[in-house]
């Protein structure tokens, strides 16, 4: 996946996909199923959810893939993507936003910080 520069979306519902539908010791449940998105698309992970739905009577449960709809204006949660990891230039973008003079308590200081990285990460992803 990381080759790919692809990563996993998430999901909620049940932790497992597949089973072998065996009872006891001899039963066995894995996460098989996926949704994976590139890099491009990770401005819309906000608006994609993934439900793993009930398996039975199958051994794999369905994957319900939601778009909603972004027509409100609420501010979006940043999440960071690990396939920018594999930019050398990603580093010198945090440490020049990280690197600002910015006054004030210590928090205030960390929270001023912690804010220019994301912008900057932000803006440097598009």
């Amino acid at each position: 996946m990381e080759e790919a520069g692809v990563f996993d979306v998430g999901f909620s519902g049940a932790s497992f996909t597949w089973s072998n539908n065996r009872r006891g010791r001899a039963r066995v449940s894995k996460r098989l199923d996926r949704f994976l998105v590139n890099g491009a698309c990770s401005d819309l992970l906000d608006v994609i959810s993934i439900l793993h739905l009930a398996r039975h009577p199958s051994d794999h449960a369905p994957l319900k893939i939601s778009f909603a709809d972004r027509s409100d204006n609420k501010p979006r949660p940043f999440r960071f993507s690990n396939v920018w990891t594999t930019k050398p230039e990603l580093l010198e973008v945090i440490r020049q936003a990280w690197n600002q003079d910015v006054g004030g308590s210590p928090l205030r200081v960390l929270c001023s910080k912690l804010l220019a990285t994301r912008r900057a990460i932000q803006t440097w992803n598009k």
